[in-house]
């Protein structure tokens, strides 16, 4: 007992340099995975002399690996350990990025895609979602939105590099320049984070007996929840299902054409559309941030609800507007929507589910919107194939948007009664 209070103390602060590290990769792979067919589709796709839906298309092989990938995260996360598989994932995203780089034909975005699919899981939501979870019972919550926000950040810093170096050299030295820095995080990331705290003779910070009556008064407000067995058997988690793709297609449809729209919709130059695009992005970092906060004040089922509002009125006024000021207001409203389809989903299922079957169902939503963002992305730049802009696509966008507010608040209404049949049945 004397020597893990000796290093509890001296390791106080190691917790915190996890979370940093991971922070640091979390920045450089998402910052880097946001901007890949924002800022390169384009060039891309002229390059290659092909049309964006077939470009999207053939990127699809992306979201279908990612899908699988992503249902079997918890497994594999818990079978190798979040360290192997964060290393995986990065050295296979930097050759991702390489191989793109090498383009001179359409199976190089589906090579692209198969790799980013297979191995960003594990440097994304699910692998930053286990590697807290084993490091913080306090400020779990916290440091989640925390390191998940700087893809956001990373996106926006990125996207001024990258947009640099495009105009400096070529799109292929930005693709190049982000495999270099993702390989170097595959080397550092392992070499620091370790799996659990119990592997340097640590507990998870806020796991001690100072802190158990708020664990405990925080543990009450989650319940047990259903197996995964019986919780396939209730209508309120298709209902969830449902609203989780119907919300993440609706988004998706814009988050990946957020430049071309802006360059040939609205006449706004390179710099003007690159800049709305990094400013998403770091605003992005402060609303995955009060999504958490709001969600432990109010609940996270009343933000899912302002957040389908905000998507919606920002939709209608991409739909309308052309000038710069509004298309910056309607960037805003846009991306405080965004946590929709990053933090939110399983802060809604747990309150809904419980922590019981929380790693199957938490896979099952991830890969929901993987499959939304190939959707979403896909059908938005066919409908530009065929009508030559995005508003058409926006306005199926604000549908879908729409039907999701329907949607969740039909859920919750069915959770609501399944949990007082319990109850008048226990």
């Amino acid at each position: 007992m004397k020597h893990r209070t000796e290093a509890h103390g001296f390791h106080l602060s190691y917790h915190w340099i996890v979370a940093a590290v991971a922070f640091v990769m979390v920045f450089f792979h998402g910052g880097a995975a946001n901007n890949l067919t924002g800022l390169h589709i384009i060039p891309i796709t002229e390059h290659l002399n092909i049309s964006r839906s077939d470009f999207t298309l053939a990127w699809s092989s992306k979201s279908i690996c990612e899908m699988f990938t992503t249902l079997f995260s918890g497994f594999l996360l818990a079978k190798f350990g979040y360290r192997k598989c964060v290393c995986f994932g990065l050295i296979g995203c930097s050759l991702s990025y390489f191989v793109m780089s090498a383009a001179s034909s359409l199976i190089f975005p589906f090579l692209s895609g198969v790799l980013l699919g297979l191995c960003s899981t594990f440097c994304a939501t699910a692998g930053a979602s286990r590697l807290v979870s084993n490091w913080f019972c306090r400020y779990r919550g916290t440091v989640l939105g925390l390191v998940t926000s700087a893809s956001g950040l990373g996106g926006s810093v990125l996207c001024i590099v990258q947009t640099a170096l495009i105009e400096a050299f070529s799109w292929k030295a930005s693709l190049i320049a982000v495999s270099a820095l993702l390989l170097i995080c595959a080397i550092l990331v392992p070499l620091v984070v370790r799996n659990h705290p119990s592997e340097m003779g640590l507990a998870p910070l806020g796991d001690g007996e100072e802190v158990i009556g708020k664990r405990r008064k925080s543990l009450e407000k989650v319940k047990e929840g259903l197996p995964f067995s019986q919780l396939l058997k209730t209508p309120s988690f298709y209902g969830m299902a449902l609203a989780t793709f119907f919300s993440g297609f609706g988004l998706y449809m814009v988050f990946t054409v957020v430049v071309p729209h802006f360059r040939e919709g609205c006449q706004f130059s390179a710099s003007s559309a690159g800049f709305i695009q990094s400013f998403m992005l770091l605003f992005l970092t402060a609303t995955k941030l009060g999504a958490g906060f709001l969600s432990d004040l109010l609940g996270s089922r009343r933000v899912a609800v302002l957040c389908q509002i905000l998507s919606s009125l920002s939709l209608l006024m991409l739909i309308l507007i052309s000038s710069f000021p509004l298309a910056v207001v309607a960037i805003t409203l846009y991306t405080a929507a965004l946590p929709m389809v990053t933090i939110m989903p399983p802060l809604i299922a747990l309150s809904l589910f419980g922590y019981r079957a929380q790693p199957q169902y938490t896979g099952v939503f991830l890969a929901l919107i993987s499959v939304s963002s190939f959707a979403g992305s896909y059908v938005s730049n066919l409908i530009f194939d065929l009508l030559g802009s995005y508003r058409p696509s926006f306005a199926v966008a604000l549908l879908f948007s729409v039907l999701a507010i329907l949607l969740y608040l039909f859920t919750f209404f069915l959770a609501k009664k399944e949990d007082e049949g319990k109850k008048a049945s226990a």
